[in-house]
């Protein structure tokens, strides 16, 4: 499941649900009722690279299922054709977040600082995991590394700056600081 360069990843179609037309997704987005408000258009990738646009019918949740309805689409015929279907969204098309809260989209290309403001390095990319999402470092001595965006150790994101703050644990940047077991300092 991937967006295309510069596109961001909202969900994915696993299979149609039910006769009527109903889609299955796999969410790649916390705000999934924001971004699936009827009315609002979505950009489905297909194989082979096509891009379809369909209007948002309604969006909503059986258990932890989330299904969502496209206009034009009201047969399993047609939701079987967007089986398999990436949904994105280029950033500005993407409303703010309740509270302000950043994207993941924001985060690649901010400067990454210390808790003390020691330039770290920068932002690549984020990584969606089941567990926490990785920022993926580019450090000032060319090396990468992955960071994972959870408290203690992500402190602060600061878009206004253009930075995100971090306080590594001994060997998250450099495995040489790690304390190896049953040595002290």
């Amino acid at each position: 499941m991937d967006a295309r360069e510069g596109q961001v990843l909202l969900g994915a179609i696993r299979r149609p649900w039910g006769r009527r037309g109903e889609l299955l997704l796999q969410l790649e987005t916390d705000w999934p009722y924001l971004r699936f408000r009827p009315g609002r258009t979505v950009r489905i990738l297909l194989a082979g690279g096509r891009e379809v646009k369909h209007e948002v019918e309604g969006f909503r949740m059986i258990g932890d299922r989330p299904l969502l309805k496209l206009e034009g689409v009201d047969g399993i015929g047609e939701a079987e054709r967007l089986r398999g279907g990436t949904i994105v969204a280029l950033p500005d098309e993407l409303e703010p977040v309740p509270g302000g809260e950043p994207r993941l989209a924001d985060l690649p290309g901010l400067e990454v600082l210390s808790r003390s403001g020691q330039r770290l390095g920068t932002v690549r990319g984020v990584l969606e995991a089941p567990a926490a999402h990785l920022a993926e470092l580019a450090l000032e001595d060319g090396s990468q590394v992955l960071v994972p965006l959870v408290p203690p150790i992500l402190t602060a994101i600061d878009l206004a700056r253009g930075c995100l703050v971090i306080d590594p644990p001994p060997g998250l940047l450099d495995p040489g600081e790690a304390l190896v077991a049953g040595e002290g300092p």
